[in-house]
């Protein structure tokens, strides 16, 4: 009889369109993903050429992907966390102002983004042509398994 092995499940980053539910002018973005045991990590980045549609800014999982809202922290609600983060959030106001925030659950298909220690969800109505945005987060997701067996 084999002896079976439990392992972390870790991929490689895989790029993909990042998805934002607001009517903002994006110049450029971009977006990669990795699984990290029953947690998605995600980088990403987008630039402006126009002015915010008066939104909350927010990002959508990669398609077919859930937040593990079990997994998450009690006291976790729709807008606002508790000031519990899930990652980084950035904004640079054209080169001449540069603020940084959490980002923050929003529901089980994506997040939003506070700044500074703001507890309302990052408004799109402050971005500008030439602004851009950083993100960097991990959040549990569904169905997922720290480890698999070999």
């Amino acid at each position: 009889m084999r002896n079976r092995l439990r392992t972390p499940v870790v991929t490689d980053w895989e790029k993909f369109t990042p998805v934002f539910n607001s009517a903002t002018s994006v110049a450029t973005s971009g977006a990669a993903w990795r699984r990290v045991g029953d947690t998605i990590h995600i980088r990403g980045f987008a630039t402006f050429n126009g002015a915010g549609d008066a939104s909350a800014w927010s990002l959508d999982l990669p398609k077919g992907l859930r937040i593990d809202e079990v997994k998450l922290p009690s006291g976790t609600s729709g807008i606002n966390d508790g000031g519990q983060g899930f990652g980084l959030f950035t904004w640079s106001d054209s080169g001449t102002n540069y603020r940084t925030g959490s980002i923050n659950y929003v529901n089980s298909l994506g997040v939003g983004s506070t700044l500074d220690s703001s507890t309302s969800l990052f408004e799109t109505t402050l971005i500008a042509n030439a602004d851009a945005i950083t993100f960097d987060f991990t959040l549990p997701i569904a169905n997922w398994r720290a480890t698999r067996t070999i």
